[in-house]
Protein backbone atom coordinates (compact mmCIF):
# COMPACT_ATOMS: atom_id res chain seq x y z
CA UNK A 1 0.00 0.00 0.00
CA UNK A 2 1.20 3.49 -1.10
CA UNK A 3 2.42 5.45 1.99
CA UNK A 4 0.41 8.63 2.18
CA UNK A 5 -2.68 6.05 1.83
CA UNK A 6 -1.63 4.01 4.82
CA UNK A 7 -0.90 7.06 6.68
CA UNK A 8 -4.22 8.73 5.92
CA UNK A 9 -6.03 5.26 7.17
CA UNK A 10 -4.13 5.61 10.45
CA UNK A 11 -5.01 9.27 11.16
CA UNK A 12 -8.59 8.65 10.54
CA UNK A 13 -8.67 5.61 12.69
CA UNK A 14 -7.02 7.59 15.25
CA UNK A 15 -9.14 10.51 14.89
CA UNK A 16 -12.81 8.73 14.83
CA UNK A 17 -13.91 8.58 18.86
CA UNK A 18 -17.58 8.14 17.51
CA UNK A 19 -18.23 11.67 17.83
CA UNK A 20 -19.92 13.44 14.94
CA UNK A 21 -19.80 16.91 14.12
CA UNK A 22 -23.59 17.00 15.56
CA UNK A 23 -22.71 15.16 19.05
CA UNK A 24 -20.23 18.12 19.60
CA UNK A 25 -21.81 20.76 18.52
CA UNK A 26 -25.02 19.15 20.85
CA UNK A 27 -21.85 19.20 23.74
CA UNK A 28 -21.04 22.52 23.69
CA UNK A 29 -22.21 24.85 26.20
CA UNK A 30 -24.92 27.23 24.99
CA UNK A 31 -23.29 31.17 25.40
CA UNK A 32 -24.91 33.37 27.64
CA UNK A 33 -27.72 35.83 26.58
CA UNK A 34 -25.98 39.20 25.83
CA UNK A 35 -27.09 42.05 28.06
CA UNK A 36 -27.04 45.55 26.72
CA UNK A 37 -27.31 48.31 28.83
CA UNK A 38 -28.16 51.94 28.29
CA UNK A 39 -28.35 55.06 30.74
CA UNK A 40 -29.83 58.54 30.36
CA UNK A 41 -26.59 59.97 28.89
CA UNK A 42 -27.61 57.97 26.09
CA UNK A 43 -31.51 58.06 26.01
CA UNK A 44 -31.96 61.62 27.67
CA UNK A 45 -35.09 62.03 26.44
CA UNK A 46 -36.85 59.34 28.87
CA UNK A 47 -36.20 60.75 31.59
CA UNK A 48 -37.70 64.26 30.02
CA UNK A 49 -40.77 62.79 29.04
CA UNK A 50 -41.27 60.28 31.76
CA UNK A 51 -39.94 62.04 35.11
CA UNK A 52 -43.01 63.98 36.98
CA UNK A 53 -42.03 66.06 40.55
CA UNK A 54 -44.92 64.00 41.65
CA UNK A 55 -43.33 60.79 41.56
CA UNK A 56 -40.32 61.92 43.62
CA UNK A 57 -41.19 60.82 46.98
CA UNK A 58 -41.81 63.84 49.37
CA UNK A 59 -38.86 61.70 51.66
CA UNK A 60 -37.16 58.79 50.10
CA UNK A 61 -37.27 56.25 52.96
CA UNK A 62 -33.72 54.35 52.26
CA UNK A 63 -32.25 57.47 50.84
CA UNK A 64 -31.75 61.15 52.77
CA UNK A 65 -30.90 63.15 49.45
CA UNK A 66 -33.77 62.42 47.45
CA UNK A 67 -36.96 64.09 48.70
CA UNK A 68 -39.01 66.16 46.40
CA UNK A 69 -37.99 69.65 47.30
CA UNK A 70 -34.66 69.05 46.30
CA UNK A 71 -35.59 68.72 42.70
CA UNK A 72 -36.33 71.69 40.11
CA UNK A 73 -39.56 70.73 37.77
CA UNK A 74 -40.70 72.94 34.53
CA UNK A 75 -44.43 74.28 34.73
CA UNK A 76 -45.19 70.46 33.22
CA UNK A 77 -43.92 69.04 36.12
CA UNK A 78 -41.51 67.33 34.52
CA UNK A 79 -38.24 67.35 36.90
CA UNK A 80 -34.98 68.88 35.44
CA UNK A 81 -32.40 66.15 36.39
CA UNK A 82 -29.06 67.70 38.05
CA UNK A 83 -26.28 68.36 36.00
CA UNK A 84 -23.85 66.72 38.31
CA UNK A 85 -26.08 62.95 38.01
CA UNK A 86 -25.23 63.19 34.08
CA UNK A 87 -21.62 64.54 34.29
CA UNK A 88 -20.96 61.63 37.16
CA UNK A 89 -23.03 59.36 34.70
CA UNK A 90 -21.11 60.21 31.75
CA UNK A 91 -17.37 60.53 33.14
CA UNK A 92 -17.36 57.65 35.83
CA UNK A 93 -19.83 56.05 37.48
CA UNK A 94 -21.60 55.06 33.63
CA UNK A 95 -18.64 53.44 32.55
CA UNK A 96 -18.07 52.20 35.50
CA UNK A 97 -21.44 49.94 35.75
CA UNK A 98 -21.27 48.99 31.67
CA UNK A 99 -17.42 47.64 32.03
CA UNK A 100 -18.95 45.76 35.36
CA UNK A 101 -21.30 44.38 33.79
CA UNK A 102 -19.97 43.71 30.64
CA UNK A 103 -17.58 41.10 32.96
CA UNK A 104 -20.12 39.48 35.47
CA UNK A 105 -22.81 38.69 33.85
CA UNK A 106 -21.26 36.21 31.18
CA UNK A 107 -19.86 34.47 34.46
CA UNK A 108 -23.77 34.37 36.15
CA UNK A 109 -25.74 33.89 33.40
CA UNK A 110 -23.54 30.70 32.31
CA UNK A 111 -24.04 29.35 36.05
CA UNK A 112 -27.93 29.89 35.63
CA UNK A 113 -27.82 28.00 32.22
CA UNK A 114 -25.25 25.33 33.72
CA UNK A 115 -27.68 24.69 37.03
CA UNK A 116 -31.12 25.23 35.44
CA UNK A 117 -31.54 25.52 31.49
CA UNK A 118 -30.89 27.79 28.48
CA UNK A 119 -32.05 31.22 28.06
CA UNK A 120 -34.97 31.18 25.17
CA UNK A 121 -34.19 34.94 24.94
CA UNK A 122 -30.78 35.46 23.90
CA UNK A 123 -30.35 39.46 24.15
CA UNK A 124 -31.72 41.90 26.26
CA UNK A 125 -31.29 45.67 26.51
CA UNK A 126 -31.91 47.80 30.04
CA UNK A 127 -32.46 50.94 30.18
CA UNK A 128 -31.46 52.85 33.42
CA UNK A 129 -32.69 56.28 33.64
CA UNK A 130 -32.05 58.97 36.11
CA UNK A 131 -35.44 60.12 37.60
CA UNK A 132 -35.10 60.02 41.08
CA UNK A 133 -37.82 57.32 41.50
CA UNK A 134 -37.27 53.92 42.83
CA UNK A 135 -40.68 52.20 42.23
CA UNK A 136 -40.15 53.08 38.03
CA UNK A 137 -38.17 49.80 37.77
CA UNK A 138 -39.43 47.14 36.25
CA UNK A 139 -39.07 43.94 34.16
CA UNK A 140 -41.61 43.63 31.79
CA UNK A 141 -40.60 46.90 30.41
CA UNK A 142 -36.78 46.59 31.33
CA UNK A 143 -36.45 50.02 32.93
CA UNK A 144 -34.63 50.78 35.76
CA UNK A 145 -33.23 53.56 38.34
CA UNK A 146 -29.91 54.62 38.25
CA UNK A 147 -29.75 57.09 40.93
CA UNK A 148 -28.67 54.60 43.66
CA UNK A 149 -25.43 54.09 42.59
CA UNK A 150 -24.40 57.84 41.65
CA UNK A 151 -22.05 59.80 44.53
CA UNK A 152 -23.57 62.98 43.58
CA UNK A 153 -27.12 61.51 44.41
CA UNK A 154 -27.10 59.67 47.55
CA UNK A 155 -23.73 60.39 48.62
CA UNK A 156 -21.35 57.86 50.51
CA UNK A 157 -24.53 55.50 49.96
CA UNK A 158 -24.37 54.94 46.64
CA UNK A 159 -24.20 50.95 45.93
CA UNK A 160 -20.92 49.25 44.91
CA UNK A 161 -20.94 47.73 41.48
CA UNK A 162 -21.81 43.97 42.75
CA UNK A 163 -25.40 45.29 43.78
CA UNK A 164 -25.54 46.32 40.17
CA UNK A 165 -24.55 42.95 38.44
CA UNK A 166 -25.28 40.48 40.93
CA UNK A 167 -28.32 41.74 42.78
CA UNK A 168 -29.99 44.14 40.28
CA UNK A 169 -29.47 43.03 36.80
CA UNK A 170 -29.11 39.09 37.67
CA UNK A 171 -32.39 39.51 40.00
CA UNK A 172 -34.32 41.66 36.64
CA UNK A 173 -33.08 39.21 34.12
CA UNK A 174 -34.18 36.27 35.98
CA UNK A 175 -37.60 37.50 35.97
CA UNK A 176 -37.82 37.29 32.39
CA UNK A 177 -35.91 34.09 32.56
CA UNK A 178 -38.65 32.38 34.66
CA UNK A 179 -41.27 33.96 32.62
CA UNK A 180 -40.06 31.85 29.85
CA UNK A 181 -41.82 28.76 31.59
CA UNK A 182 -43.92 30.03 34.49
CA UNK A 183 -47.55 31.06 33.31
CA UNK A 184 -48.74 33.01 36.57
CA UNK A 185 -52.35 33.16 35.47
CA UNK A 186 -51.81 29.18 35.57
CA UNK A 187 -49.45 28.78 38.59
CA UNK A 188 -47.34 25.72 39.62
CA UNK A 189 -47.96 23.25 42.16
CA UNK A 190 -45.46 25.21 44.29
CA UNK A 191 -46.95 28.53 43.71
CA UNK A 192 -50.53 27.31 44.48
CA UNK A 193 -49.55 26.11 47.41
CA UNK A 194 -47.80 29.13 48.97
CA UNK A 195 -50.61 31.67 47.48
CA UNK A 196 -53.02 29.42 49.62
CA UNK A 197 -50.89 29.67 52.91
CA UNK A 198 -50.37 33.35 52.33
CA UNK A 199 -53.67 34.06 52.03
CA UNK A 200 -53.92 32.75 55.57
CA UNK A 201 -50.99 34.14 56.96
CA UNK A 202 -52.26 36.85 59.41
CA UNK A 203 -48.49 38.14 60.35
CA UNK A 204 -47.36 39.04 56.23
CA UNK A 205 -51.41 40.74 56.29
CA UNK A 206 -50.34 42.79 58.67
CA UNK A 207 -47.15 43.39 57.52
CA UNK A 208 -48.30 44.66 54.24
CA UNK A 209 -51.16 46.62 55.62
CA UNK A 210 -48.40 48.87 57.88
CA UNK A 211 -46.69 48.68 54.35
CA UNK A 212 -49.04 50.20 52.82
CA UNK A 213 -50.71 52.51 55.45
CA UNK A 214 -53.82 50.03 55.31
CA UNK A 215 -56.39 49.81 58.58
CA UNK A 216 -59.33 47.85 59.16
CA UNK A 217 -61.07 51.06 58.15
CA UNK A 218 -59.50 50.17 54.39
CA UNK A 219 -62.53 49.40 52.08
CA UNK A 220 -63.08 46.21 51.34
CA UNK A 221 -62.29 46.69 47.91
CA UNK A 222 -58.99 48.73 48.09
CA UNK A 223 -57.71 45.81 50.56
CA UNK A 224 -58.73 43.12 48.56
CA UNK A 225 -56.49 45.03 45.32
CA UNK A 226 -53.65 45.30 47.67
CA UNK A 227 -53.85 41.98 48.96
CA UNK A 228 -53.40 40.72 45.54
CA UNK A 229 -50.33 42.97 44.41
CA UNK A 230 -48.47 41.76 47.46
CA UNK A 231 -49.41 38.08 47.36
CA UNK A 232 -48.83 38.36 44.19
CA UNK A 233 -45.43 39.83 44.26
CA UNK A 234 -44.05 37.32 46.52
CA UNK A 235 -45.30 34.57 44.17
CA UNK A 236 -43.19 36.21 40.72
CA UNK A 237 -39.59 36.47 43.41
CA UNK A 238 -39.62 33.10 45.02
CA UNK A 239 -38.38 31.34 41.73
CA UNK A 240 -35.66 34.05 41.08
CA UNK A 241 -34.61 34.49 44.41
CA UNK A 242 -34.24 30.34 44.17
CA UNK A 243 -32.48 30.38 41.31
CA UNK A 244 -30.77 33.26 42.72
CA UNK A 245 -29.10 31.56 45.53
CA UNK A 246 -27.95 28.16 43.89
CA UNK A 247 -26.23 30.17 41.37
CA UNK A 248 -24.08 32.30 43.41
CA UNK A 249 -23.28 29.42 45.88
CA UNK A 250 -22.14 27.75 43.01
CA UNK A 251 -19.57 30.43 42.12
CA UNK A 252 -18.52 30.41 46.10
CA UNK A 253 -20.28 33.44 46.75
CA UNK A 254 -21.89 33.08 49.85
CA UNK A 255 -20.57 36.10 51.51
CA UNK A 256 -22.35 38.03 48.66
CA UNK A 257 -25.45 35.89 48.59
CA UNK A 258 -26.18 36.70 51.96
CA UNK A 259 -25.28 40.38 51.62
CA UNK A 260 -27.92 40.51 49.46
CA UNK A 261 -30.24 38.80 51.15
CA UNK A 262 -29.65 41.55 53.88
CA UNK A 263 -30.10 44.43 51.23
CA UNK A 264 -33.54 43.24 50.40
CA UNK A 265 -34.99 42.68 53.59
CA UNK A 266 -33.04 44.09 56.65
CA UNK A 267 -33.74 47.83 56.34
CA UNK A 268 -36.84 49.47 58.07
CA UNK A 269 -38.31 50.07 54.50
CA UNK A 270 -37.76 46.14 53.29
CA UNK A 271 -40.96 45.44 51.11
CA UNK A 272 -42.83 42.69 52.79
CA UNK A 273 -43.16 40.69 49.75
CA UNK A 274 -39.53 40.48 49.15
CA UNK A 275 -39.06 39.60 52.78
CA UNK A 276 -41.64 36.94 52.25
CA UNK A 277 -40.03 35.81 49.22
CA UNK A 278 -37.03 35.74 50.48
CA UNK A 279 -38.40 33.29 53.74
CA UNK A 280 -39.75 31.28 52.00
CA UNK A 281 -36.25 30.51 49.31
CA UNK A 282 -34.95 30.07 52.90
CA UNK A 283 -36.88 27.65 54.59
CA UNK A 284 -35.93 25.68 51.92
CA UNK A 285 -32.53 25.39 52.10
CA UNK A 286 -32.57 22.37 54.48
CA UNK A 287 -35.20 20.57 52.02
CA UNK A 288 -33.28 20.31 48.98
CA UNK A 289 -36.05 18.02 47.43
CA UNK A 290 -38.26 20.98 47.26
CA UNK A 291 -35.97 23.31 46.47
CA UNK A 292 -35.07 20.86 43.25
CA UNK A 293 -38.81 21.20 42.76
CA UNK A 294 -39.38 24.62 42.54
CA UNK A 295 -36.06 25.42 40.64
CA UNK A 296 -37.56 22.78 37.67
CA UNK A 297 -40.69 24.41 37.45
CA UNK A 298 -38.65 27.05 35.60
CA UNK A 299 -37.13 24.21 33.22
Amino acid sequence: MHRLALLAILVAACGDDGVTPADAAAAKPTPPPVIHIHDAVEFPDFDAGFCRGSMVPVQDPVFPTIRRDRFAVDADDIVQIPEDWKTETKQTRGPQLHAAAAERLPVLLAKVQELVRPFDQRDFDYLFFLCPYFGGGTASAKVFPMFMYLRAAVGDLAWPDFLFTDQYLLHEVLHNFVLERVDYTKGTPTLNDLYRTLIADAEFTAAWMAYLGDTPATPPEKLAQHQTEMVGTVLTHVHVYAIMTITLRALGEEDRLQTIRSYETGHPAAHPSYVKAWQFVIGLENDRAALERLIAETR
